[in-house]
């Protein structure tokens, strides 16, 4: 017996409408996630949910910034530019690594302060990691855009590494 068609065009699209909703709540199921961009970088990481479960140290870098462009986050970043990726989390081995005095530790970020092309991150003992995305003047110079990363070490921290991975083909060059 054949079925009459109407009863076969609600079933499709509510077969359709299903697959839809499954879609979207696995699009978007990441609460906390956040892609932002900083002049040619892109900055993926996780916000944090309960900002009451960390307690905001008295740092001066605070101050200089308002309260929007700071961010909590957690888990660690990845920094895209240029061909190149950027791991700034706590992964044995391979992410972010601080080499004290007295011991060597793997840390994530604790706070993103996100300003204009400048990207600095606070690591949880002071230690400051900035990015900077840059345009040169293609009168001067003909790389054209430009990163660069310094530090701002806490007293009991010598040195920093940062694990980059290349995804292009990319220049990558010292300045000193």
């Amino acid at each position: 017996m054949k079925k009459p068609l109407t009863s076969r065009i609600a079933g499709l699209a509510v077969l359709y409408c299903l697959i839809f909703c499954i879609l979207v709540l696995l699009q978007f199921s990441n609460q906390g996630s956040f892609s932002l961009t900083a002049g040619s970088m892109t900055i993926r990481g996780k916000f944090l949910q309960n900002p009451e479960e960390r307690i905001i140290r008295n740092n001066t870098i605070f101050e200089l910034y308002d309260n929007d462009s700071i961010h909590e986050i957690t888990d660690g970043v990845k920094i895209y530019y240029g061909g190149l990726e950027f791991n700034l989390s706590e992964e044995r081995g391979k992410g972010l690594t601080l080499y004290g005095i007295e011991e060597n530790i793997s840390v994530n970020p604790e706070y993103l302060i996100l300003t204009n092309n400048i990207a600095r991150f606070i690591l949880p003992d002071g230690t400051t990691l900035v990015f900077n995305s840059f345009n040169t003047p293609r009168q001067q110079d003909s790389r054209g855009a430009e990163l660069r990363i310094h530090a701002e070490f806490a007293e009991d921290i010598s040195e920093i590494t940062i694990p980059v991975i290349p995804r292009r083909s990319s220049l990558i060059r010292d300045s000193g």
